[in-house]
This record gives structure tokens, sequence and C-alpha cells, in this order.
């Protein structure tokens, strides 16, 4: 799903919200015009006067009578309205805009809000996500802490000025359990606060997905691929844990990174592997869109498995 599909469909929601509001009204008024006559009376007493009212003011000022006359008349329907249980006007979900959407020519806050809300609950991580606030670098030996403590701050920077962030791509190699799936899970949270659409996926995941592709009839292979294609970050978790599946893993792996190059989105890779051990598995044009120079950030999170800590904390 894209930012511009979620908007869409946020707007309509809005829309569909306020026309089963003004239905319920328009049903509600009928009844009451049909059983009830003093009802009917008043409505059109109301009608009458704010014709006159209009009429007057346009030629000038409207008379004092006329006036008081309308706003007694209103004031009684209005109660009458209310005893009904029934609005004069639907009512808005968002003051600023009045359920538009749209406030003084952008897009209001209430639908950003949404949309974040909505791309956080497409990406289907929000049980995996990381907040950068909460996650301090004290329970890292004290020999590894310059190292995190840099990365974190890094890639923090790297999240706030997404897209455009110096680097296109990361790169974050390091040994089991040192901290790189901790990492990118507050990465992934941080650029979805940015209401950017995040695809978060295992390498074993991706092999899957891209195996379905292969053999999925031309129509539905779109489907699968495009995706991750168009995702505002992809983020490809432990490459080199995966299977390497004949003419699908490299292949589909090259396809992704390369593409996703050429159209300047923006990905994030780890691995337990070495730079040597990553090329050795993925070939040379795989570790030339992986790791390139120009392009790429490389993070490098060696250290011991924290996740059997003593203490008990869990990075990954």
């Amino acid at each position: 799903m894209n930012k511009k599909q979620c908007i869409n469909e946020i707007i309509a929601e809005y829309t569909a919200k306020a026309n089963a509001q003004k239905t319920t009204i328009a049903l509600k008024l009928a009844a009451l015009r049909k059983n009830d006559e003093s009802f009917a009376g008043l409505e059109n007493d109301v009608s009458a006067l704010r014709i006159e009212y209009a009429r007057q003011k346009a030629n000038g000022a409207a008379d004092p009578v006329l006036t008081a006359r309308l706003q007694t008349a209103e004031k009684i329907f209005a109660e009458y309205m209310e005893t009904h249980d029934i609005a004069i006007q639907p009512k808005c979900h968002c003051k600023k805009c009045e359920d538009t959407g749209w406030a003084n020519g952008k897009l209001c806050s209430c639908v950003r809000q949404r949309l974040q809300e909505k791309i956080t609950e497409a990406s289907g991580i929000s049980s995996i996500l990381k907040d950068f606030n909460d996650s301090g670098t004290d329970f890292f030996p004290e020999n590894l802490r310059e190292n995190r403590e840099k990365i974190y701050r890094l890639m923090r920077d790297y999240c706030k000025k997404f897209p455009n962030a110096q680097y296109r791509n990361v790169f974050i190699t390091g040994s089991v359990g040192s901290g790189k799936s901790h990492l990118i899970s507050c990465m992934a949270n941080e650029v979805l606060k940015k209401s950017e659409t995040v695809q978060f996926l295992t390498s074993f995941a991706f092999g899957n997905q891209m195996l379905k592709a292969n053999f999925a009839p031309i129509d539905e292979r779109e489907s699968l691929i495009s995706p991750l294609l168009e995702t505002d970050l992809l983020i490809l978790d432990d490459l080199g844990a995966e299977p390497v599946l004949n003419n699908i893993t490299i292949e589909y792996l090259y396809l992704v990174l390369n593409e996703r190059l050429i159209i300047g989105k923006n990905t994030v890779l780890t691995t337990n592997l070495s730079p040597a051990d990553f090329l050795a598995r993925y070939g040379s044009r795989v570790f030339s869109r992986a790791m390139d120079k120009k392009s790429t950030y490389i993070a490098y999170m060696d250290g011991p498995d924290l996740r059997l800590n003593a203490s008990g904390a869990t990075a990954k």
C-alpha cells in the first residue's frame, strides 16, 4: 500500500461517515415531517424567515423585528431537534478540516496521524517495533559501548533526515546477538513516524516471497515484487541465514537492490556475514549493490551474543 492510496482511503472513510450522518438526519427529518405537523410548520416558518432575512440583508439591513423573530424561531427549532436527537449538521471528526482532509491548502494533521497509523498497520511489524528513546547502550559491554553509541547516533540521524540522508543505503554486519535486529526495529519505527512506508522482511521470508514470484503467473508476479520496489524503506534482516535457491535467491536479491538504487529508494540490510563472506555467498553483482561506497553506509557491530548476557538484556 502506498501513501497516495492510504490518503485516498482515509478521505474516503471521512466522506462515507459524513454521508452516513447526512442520510440518518434526512431520514429522521422525513419521518418528523410526515408524522408531526407542528414540526413541518416550524421548519417552514424558519425557512421562510431565513429567506426574507437574506433578502433584506442583500438590500442593506434586516428589520430588527424580523431578526428577533428569526432568532426565536431558530432557537425553538434547535431545541426541537435536540429533543428528538437530530443533529442540525453532521458532527465533524476534525474541526480543523471539517472532515474534508484538507486545511489551509495542506493535508490536515488528522489525516497525517491516521496515515501514520495505517502505514504502520500495513507494514505488519508493529509488534516488533522498538524506540530509540527507550534504547540506551548501557547494556553493551564497556569495550563496545563507544562503537554502539556512534552507530545508534548515526542511524537515528539517518532516520531523522530520511529519505534525504547522506547515504541511500545502510549495510549492517555483525556477529549473532550483537544488536542488529534491535537497531533496525528502532529505525523502522522512526521512519514510520514520518508516515513513510516500510517493508521489513527476514532473509527467509524474502526468499519465500521471491520463490512464489518466480513460479507465479505473470499477472500475479508483479503484486509480489512491486511492494519491495515501491516501499520507501526496505529492510532485509539476517541475509545469509536463508537457503540459496538456484536461479532465485541471488538473482532476485540483485533485481530488488539494483532497481531500488535506480529509482532512488532506501534499503537497509543486516547480516552475520563478514563482507568477504557476503561476497563469496552472493557474488560480485549483489555485493556491488549492497556495499557500494558512494551510496551505502557500512556499520560494523561485532561482539559477544548479548542475548546470552546474564543480566537478561535482549539485543539481537
